[in-house]
């Protein structure tokens, strides 16, 4: 999805030096400084490295959902099962950023499983 939103690489800051990465590079990246702290036996800045990987991870299950929103409402589909299975790729990827919206947004949360 990173070509349809524009996100393949972007500029960012890793080990005090700008880059142009993909968010799976950069993901990748944090992955093993926090493999190297965690060899220098230095534990508390893995929560930082833990949440920013979390928080790369979302960006394609977010624009996975907008996709697949986009495509149920505007695409002519070929057949049932075409628009069937874009339906259940939809809701899947939908499913899968419901907590964090009800995180966020508790009432929200609950209004958009009901659609």
């Amino acid at each position: 999805r990173c070509e349809q939103f524009n996100t393949c690489e972007r500029s960012t800051v890793l080990e005090g030096r700008e880059r142009k990465l993909s968010i799976n590079d950069e993901i990748f990246q944090l992955f093993h400084e926090g493999q190297t702290t965690i060899g220098k036996s230095a534990c508390d800045p893995l929560i930082e490295y833990k949440e920013r990987i979390v928080h790369l991870m979302t960006v394609p299950l977010i624009q996975s959902t907008l996709y697949y929103a986009h495509i149920r409402q505007y695409r002519k589909f070929k057949d049932e099962n075409e628009r069937q299975k874009a339906s259940a790729e939809g809701a899947l990827y939908a499913a899968s950023i419901l907590p964090l919206i009800h995180f966020c947004y508790e009432f929200d949360g609950d209004t958009r499983s009901q659609e």
